[in-house]
């Protein structure tokens, strides 16, 4: 297998890609990304920082293809207790919108 790395590709600011793997013959590129714990959770109802974590999630969600690999990201995310819009939604991560199956710059390519 190869050292080279490909999480250079994937410049979210909000999460930490911590695992790579690309299929052999590189049809397909699995990435594991969890959330940056040095940044609060930021409610992506109302963008106000949450003060508490009320589960962890996660989802396979489909990214650009990488050459010709098909890339797919399993995203760790939390859901949050918001004080301020009294709900308890998914974190704001800047990768994907809740209950999209597909990554923002995806969906904005298709």
């Amino acid at each position: 297998m190869s050292s080279l790395s490909i999480t250079h590709y994937f410049p979210f600011p909000r999460i930490r890609i911590i695992r790579q793997r690309i299929s052999s013959g590189a049809r397909k590129a699995y990435l594991k990304a969890v959330p940056d714990k040095r940044f609060q959770p930021i409610c992506h109802i109302c963008g106000k920082k949450a003060t508490g974590i009320h589960s962890q999630e996660k989802r396979w969600v489909r990214d650009l293809d990488f050459g010709q690999a098909r890339t797919w990201i399993l995203c760790h995310y939390r859901k949050i207790v918001c004080p301020h819009c009294q709900k308890i939604p998914i974190e704001e991560l800047d990768l994907f919108d809740p209950y999209m199956r597909v990554t923002k710059r995806l969906a904005c390519y298709i």
